[in-house]
């Protein structure tokens, strides 16, 4: 008497289950693998909004601008603290473009574009956030727009400035003085940090190669005697981004050694005494291949160093992990956050007094430079320029001696990069 009733209950199930079936949107057309639509956000340098675009998100992590068309769009908008998203905007389904107008400045947003290919089959972009910041023209001066530039180091007041350029393969140092577009190439090297009182550089050089990791180390040159280089750090180790104390003689740097583990350690060059390690951070993303941790900078009294490390955050997959900022006490190595937010913070710089932090974020949609009081705490948007963009790739920055200056890479569509300053000060 029990098989009638289980095989009812089984043609039953059968018909819930397939009845559910079709109310799972299709792949849209021409996107077989049921890729979505993301939005790509940007903020302009003026008043006016901010401007979005999208296009095809593939199951790789590549994001194709447009795509197929569909029959329509519409733009769901909401402020970041609420449930609910509103559509503010229905478009065609040929267009890719729309300008946000009419948002709250420092608001945090939270936006999503749905595709409609038909009337019941709409395919929803992942959520994105971002802050609305009213960007007032700043003075954005390039160096030089003929030189291949990246990864500017500021010296003293002699204006001097290091850079990496040519071949990122082999690349060289090179060396120059702002208001004179005549370069110096004084060695093969990259990531170089200009000492901001001695005029004296420090760079990475690869020693050998090994599985296809490069073994670096760290050598200084003399910059008004670039034919005299000394080697400072090396071994069978990695050595990276070292930097200056703003006092000229320590340095801070990134250190992996034979277990795998990267920290960050300082060293004074003209006292002979061993490096000392002040953190290894707390990441965990042992997925990543390059170091979790980065970009080492001082506190004015070297008491901190700031850098960046990669967290998870919450309800992002782990392929989505996000930098935060860190600080380190140099004397115990404890750690605790600086700048911590739903979006990438990174690259942070110190400035020459230590009462700020700039440092590269993407709430704005967009790579783009951020200032931090470190006594207030308020973080404010820098740079909106879209004839010079912040490059999301060179993401290092240096402050001018006095303060006033941020050196930048810019890097443009057709990838040429360069060296940017823009002023801090109205």
């Amino acid at each position: 008497m029990r098989l009638p009733y289980l095989i009812l209950i089984c043609f039953l199930g059968s018909l819930l289950f397939w009845g559910t079936g079709c109310d799972i949107a299709p792949p849209a057309p021409g996107n077989p693998d049921g890729d979505v639509y993301r939005p790509f956000v940007s903020s302009s340098r003026t008043s006016s909004g901010i401007d979005l675009e999208w296009g095809w998100l593939e199951s790789g992590g590549n994001q194709q601008p447009q795509g197929q068309p569909a029959s329509e769009f519409r733009i769901l908008l909401g402020k970041a603290y609420t449930d609910s998203l509103e559509t503010i905007e229905i478009l065609s389904g040929d267009q890719f473009q729309y300008r946000l107008q009419g948002l709250e400045k420092g608001v945090p947003y939270k936006l999503q574009i749905e595709s409609w290919v038909s009337d019941s089959n709409a395919r929803k972009s992942p959520t994105i956030s971002f802050v609305y910041q009213d960007i007032e023209s700043k003075e954005i001066l390039p160096l030089s727009e003929q030189t291949d530039m990246r990864l500017g180091s500021w010296g003293s007041s002699s204006g001097y400035i290091c850079f990496e350029t040519g071949d990122s393969l082999q690349p060289s140092i090179g060396l120059a003085k702002w208001e004179d577009e005549a370069i110096q190439i004084i060695g093969s090297g990259q990531d170089p940090s200009l000492n901001s009182l001695k005029d004296f550089v420090a760079y990475e050089t690869p020693l050998d190669s090994s599985a296809g990791a490069l073994i670096n180390a760290i050598q200084t040159i003399d910059v008004d005697n670039p034919l005299v280089s000394e080697s400072i750090l090396g071994g069978d180790s990695h050595y990276q981004q070292p930097t200056w104390s703003s006092d000229g003689e320590w340095m801070a740097y990134l250190f992996k050694g034979n277990d795998g583990h990267w920290g960050i350690y300082e060293y004074n060059p003209e006292d002979g005494a061993l490096p000392q390690k002040i953190t290894s951070g707390e990441s965990q993303a042992s997925f990543i291949e390059e170091s979790a941790i980065a970009r080492p900078t001082w506190s004015a009294d070297r008491q901190f160093v700031a850098f960046e490390q990669f967290a998870e955050k919450e309800g992002v997959e782990q392929i989505h992990w996000r930098r935060d900022i860190f600080m380190a006490f140099r004397t115990n190595g404890e750690l605790f956050p600086f700048v911590s937010s739903p979006w990438d913070d990174y690259a942070p710089s110190y400035s020459q007094s230590g009462s700020k932090i700039a440092f590269i974020s993407n709430r704005s949609g967009k790579a783009e430079i951020w200032l931090k009081d470190t006594n207030s705490r308020m973080e404010t948007q820098l740079t909106g320029s879209p004839e010079y963009p912040v490059s999301n790739k060179y993401n290092k920055l240096s402050w001018s001696f006095d303060d006033q200056y941020i050196l930048y890479t810019f890097q443009k569509e057709n990838g040429q990069t360069g060296l940017c300053s823009v002023k801090v000060a109205n």
